[in-house]
């Protein structure tokens, strides 16, 4: 999952919250608002059009984070089942009370196993300034979104709240993000590229260590069609160090692995990909 924030000064800034342990989530500015939707590529022209300046995480978030967020608000209890047996994180049961530590070398991967109710509660604490307790109105609850304990409503959208600062992406804003390039600015003739690496060019597979980072990075290098074959659950394919691929691999906004890795939620309730990428990491 990959997250988005809103700033009213309109300037590159990272959330630190007030506890003495606050997550920090970088972000990266998706600019050339009122831009015209991608009619060349995929959709028929419904994705890729935005009508405003916004923030998209960097990268998708990880394992080490998503724990932090478990340790704040998953301790004595858990109704929502925020913790889903994540392949990277560690559930213990110590004196009545729950604590989540970091599989090895997992803490850097992204956090796999996450509902799109799971994703909407860690926005709201994240709008909320990360606090602790249990998960209510002031921690998980409302925020961002407005869920009142409900996990599964009959409607297909969860509407984001007005002054929201961390929430989803939409389809439109994500696509942009991942896509998007004005011709006036170098990109494609169309303003979007093929690829989600400022590229029409088939990427280049990426390949991994032993710990999950990727050994070949450069230009449109991307962790798909199982060329990772790190460990993950048994299964031959795995998730690699969030923006290992390196700084030549990130779409023309700068965002990391949004054509490979896993499949990221967006507000639709419903996960979102682009089928030109044949994705080979999806534990989970």
């Amino acid at each position: 999952m990959r997250f988005m924030a809103a700033f009213a000064n309109m300037s590159l800034v990272l959330f630190v919250a007030s506890a003495a342990q606050a997550l920090t989530i970088e972000v990266v500015p998706v600019g050339n608002p009122n831009n015209p939707p991608d009619r060349d590529h995929f959709g028929d022209g419904r994705f890729g059009a935005v009508g405003h300046l916004f923030y998209i995480g960097k990268f998708e978030v990880t394992n080490a984070q998503y724990a932090a967020f478990l340790n704040a608000v998953a301790v004595t209890t858990d109704p929502h089942e925020l913790y889903g047996g994540h392949t990277g994180i560690v559930q213990t049961l110590i004196g009545g009370s729950f604590t989540y530590t970091l599989k090895p070398n997992k803490g850097n991967k992204p956090v796999d196993k996450v509902s799109f109710w799971d994703a909407a509660r860690f926005a709201n604490w994240m709008h909320n300034g990360q606090p602790t307790g249990v998960q209510d109105n002031t921690t998980t609850e409302d925020g961002a979104y407005t869920l009142g304990g409900v996990t599964n409503p009959p409607n297909s959208i969860v509407n984001r709240n007005p002054g929201a600062t961390w929430f989803l992406p939409s389809e439109g804003e994500w696509y942009k993000a991942a896509y998007h390039q004005p011709a006036s600015q170098g990109g494609d003739s169309g303003d979007y590229w093929l690829y989600p690496t400022a590229t029409n060019d088939v990427p280049t597979v990426a390949r991994s260590n032993n710990v999950g980072d990727i050994i070949n990075p450069g230009a449109n290098v991307v962790n798909y069609s199982s060329g990772v074959q790190w460990e993950c659950e048994g299964e031959n394919v795995s998730m690699t160090t969030v923006g290992s691929a390196g700084p030549a691999s990130t779409s023309f906004y700068g965002t990391f692995d949004q054509a490979g890795n896993l499949q990221e939620w967006i507000e639709g309730i419903h996960n979102f990909r682009r089928i030109l990428v044949s994705f080979g990491a999806e534990c989970g």
